[in-house]
């Protein structure tokens, strides 16, 4: 009778373990499944004002240096040709005409390369402006769409924040 005593006391005790093993392994399950602690998921930084990104910021400031090369040149071109007009016009006789002017021009080296110098500026000049214009529009919808996600909660706006100039302490006198 001792002998069957101890054998279901351990069968007991194997219960048991075998039990509370199995709740072990049931919570360890649960909490790689995520039934355990919740971690808030990474929100993105983006900037709901384009001005106040100083890369955005930076990049027009060069945009605006480049098409203002650009346009110096591009004068200094037309200033060239004004003055091969006045060149060629001195050596036509006095009176004539812009039919007899034109054929002259037409004739003249110098002419030829300020005419296809110009075209070539010109078209550099639209190709630079349309560039800019595109990249304003993209980070026109860049900052709406950032917006939307702002105010949906998926991202944190990093706009600079003006202090108050309402208080005292912000004042300088």
């Amino acid at each position: 009778m001792e002998y069957e005593t101890s054998q279901i006391k351990r069968g007991r005790m194997q219960l048991r373990w075998s039990g509370g093993l199995l709740w072990v392994s049931f919570g360890m399950l649960l909490m790689a499944c995520g039934c355990g602690k919740k971690v808030a998921p990474r929100m993105e930084n983006v900037y709901t004002n384009r001005a106040n990104d100083a890369v955005y910021m930076k990049m027009l400031t060069q945009r605006s240096r480049e098409q203002a090369q650009q346009s110096s040149d591009y004068f200094q071109t037309r200033r060239q040709m004004t003055q091969c007009v006045e060149r060629v016009r001195g050596t036509l006789p006095a009176g004539t005409d812009d039919k007899a002017l034109q054929v002259s021009l037409a004739a003249d080296p110098e002419w030829q390369t300020l005419i296809a110098q110009e075209k070539r500026q010109r078209a550099q000049s639209e190709q630079l402006l349309a560039d800019a214009k595109e990249m304003i529009r993209r980070r026109m919808l860049d900052e709406e769409q950032a917006s939307r996600a702002v105010k949906e909660g998926k991202a944190l706006s990093v706009d600079a924040v003006a202090p108050s100039s309402g208080t005292s302490e912000n004042r300088k006198f």
